[in-house]
């Protein structure tokens, strides 16, 4: 490959990369990160709801969570937590997939592309994460939220893919 070009994906690469989150600093964050206990153990304690959340989406590794994050149809979902929790997370192994309004405390008001706070999880695709709520109105349904622009809503057929973000009570 020509090393113009070759220098010139990377370029644009490195562009798309650093161009992804967008946040606006005039209103206040509704994550901060003061609000997060993080530790090398792959976890964070959301200090106002009290709960554990695993730093990287299912796929991704290490503190920056880095690699491509899986997605999982709903009931597969379930199964993945069930088969993740016989041997357990970080010596924990009652990890389960967080309900609409749990996944809705980590949303970042202030950011777009991902609506999180990138600080305390990164990495985090600007795309939909399952909850454990179905929805009522259709059986075939659950709720999800969206980290796009971060809204949550039940239009998911439970057959999608999406992604996973897993959460423990304390």
């Amino acid at each position: 490959m020509n090393k113009n070009l070759l220098g010139l994906i990377l370029i644009f690469s490195l562009t798309v990369v650093a161009n992804a989150q967008t946040c606006q600093t005039n209103i206040a964050s509704s994550t901060p990160t003061d609000r997060f206990a993080t530790n090398t153990l792959g976890t964070v304690i959301d200090n106002k709801t009290g709960l554990m959340w695993k730093k990287c989406s299912e796929g991704q590794t290490g503190s920056s969570c880095l690699g491509r994050p899986k997605t999982y149809a709903w009931n597969q979902a379930f199964e993945y937590v069930q088969t993740l929790n016989q041997t357990g997370f970080e010596g924990y192994t009652d990890w389960r997939l967080p309900s609409v309004n749990e996944l809705r405390t980590i949303i970042e008001e202030q950011c777009v592309n991902p609506s999180t706070n990138a600080g305390v999880f990164p990495n985090t695709p600007p795309k939909a994460f399952w909850t454990s709520s179905p929805f009522a109105g259709f059986s075939n349904h659950a709720w999800y939220v969206n980290f796009d622009q971060g809204y949550d809503n039940y239009l998911r057929i439970k057959y999608d893919g999406n992604y996973l973000r897993l959460v423990r009570t304390q």
